[in-house]
């Protein structure tokens, strides 16, 4: 037998080579050669596609980053975008320069399937409000006082059931470098505790803890000045509780903070508030909050959101 007739070509053995590197390579979940090689986005109907370029093509940072795509590969799909006049086909959405095949797929996927505006759940009062209120405990709420604990600084607003900012004020109540001694917080919080005006009941907000180590002793003195707040808010009252606290993923849910994982700036919605007559900041006090630096402002911003989030609630 002639062994020379037995041989195949070498371009079939490639070819052979080539189908099973893609075979192993889907087997494996990871499609980036093969799916690149062939052509990207044929697994999605022609209304998929169409939906996919239109929400690329379309969509601002802000918006792309709601549809939980990270902030890197929202970077590199603005970039692309801008710098190739925007996708017309999915070969264009597949040329997008570091993100591979198995990221854009979980782009699209978030793109097609991600979550609604619509589909939002608004935060419910029982479960937002920390402790809860009685029906009779809210009607004896005429006013508040909105406070942000951020040590040194005691941030705080008046504001009226009809949503009228009586008083808008951030002061200092520890020195720089405070020793971190329990009597030491105790004599800021006193000396403090006298600027606060007198309300039906004071509201701050219960902050997620961020894990970083820088976060630690901050947070730490946080929580000190605030049950020391309560306690001392509470003392002696016969009406309770005195002081309650409103998660923030309510506010954030409520004045639709959110984009990706970070919360953005609450100014933007404070201002939309104020023009649409939803929170009344009249006069001097206005002028006084615009004047402000903008990390001040900032802090007035969210204790005012804080005491609007606090009357959408208890009004559910």
């Amino acid at each position: 037998m002639n062994l020379r007739s037995l041989r195949c070509p070498m371009q079939y053995f490639n070819r052979i080579n080539l189908l099973k590197t893609i075979g192993s390579l889907q087997d494996a979940g990871t499609f980036e050669a093969g799916v690149r090689g062939i052509s990207f986005g044929q697994q999605y109907t022609r209304e998929q596609q169409d939906q996919i370029l239109t929400v690329l093509n379309n969509s601002s940072e802000k918006e792309l980053r709601k549809l939980a795509i990270g902030p890197s590969s929202v970077m590199r799909i603005l970039h692309h975008r801008e710098e190739n006049c925007g996708f017309s086909s999915m070969d264009h959405v597949s040329a997008i320069s570091g993100i591979q095949a198995r990221g854009l797929a979980r782009i699209c996927e978030a793109i097609l399937y991600g979550k609604k505006p619509q589909e939002k759940r608004l935060p419910d009062r029982g479960s937002s409000i920390i402790p809860p209120l009685t029906l009779e405990r809210i009607q004896g709420v005429s006013d508040i006082v909105a406070l942000d604990v951020s040590p040194p600084y005691l941030t705080w607003t008046h504001v009226t059931r009809d949503n009228s900012v009586l008083a808008l004020e951030r002061v200092k109540f520890l020195e720089d470098k405070a020793r971190p001694h329990l009597y030491v917080y105790y004599e800021g919080v006193q000396q403090v505790l006298e600027q606060l005006p007198m309300a039906s009941l004071y509201v701050v907000e219960q902050k997620q803890q961020r894990s970083k180590a820088g976060d630690v002793a901050h947070a730490q003195s946080q929580l000190t000045v605030q049950a020391m707040l309560v306690a001392l808010l509470s003392h002696g009252k016969l009406v309770q509780p005195q002081v309650v606290s409103i998660k923030s993923s309510a506010i954030t849910n409520l004045f639709d903070l959110n984009v990706g994982n970070e919360r953005v700036s609450g100014q933007e919605a404070l201002r939309k508030l104020v023009d649409a007559g939803a929170l009344n900041l009249e006069g001097k006090l206005r002028s006084a909050y615009f004047k402000e630096t903008s990390v001040n402002r900032e802090h007035l911003c969210g204790v005012m959101l804080l005491a609007r989030a606090f009357y959408m609630l208890i009004d559910m």
